[in-house]
């Protein structure tokens, strides 16, 4: 069904084994003081993706790197950067 993204949690995108330990290592990185507090993503073909889609694999990486919060004044959860 079509869910609104604050609903989806991570238990709703299960992960690869190999995609598991990439994102342990990203979680590190953002939220270590060894770390630099942001990691980069490369390889995500955005173009062959709906925006939905993208909106909805974004929501599901955000929820393994840590907790929502605004990006903007009116509070919503997802920016987009074009």
């Amino acid at each position: 069904g079509n869910r609104s993204l604050g609903t989806l949690q991570k238990r709703d995108f299960p992960l690869s084994a190999r995609l598991r330990a990439n994102v342990s290592s990203w979680r590190r990185e953002v939220h270590t003081q060894s770390g630099r507090g942001f990691v980069i993503i490369r390889g995500i073909r955005v173009a062959e993706w709906a925006d939905e889609e993208l909106e909805t694999l974004f929501w599901a990486l955000g929820k393994y790197l840590g907790i929502p919060g605004a990006q903007d004044s009116d509070g919503k959860l997802l920016g987009h950067v074009r």
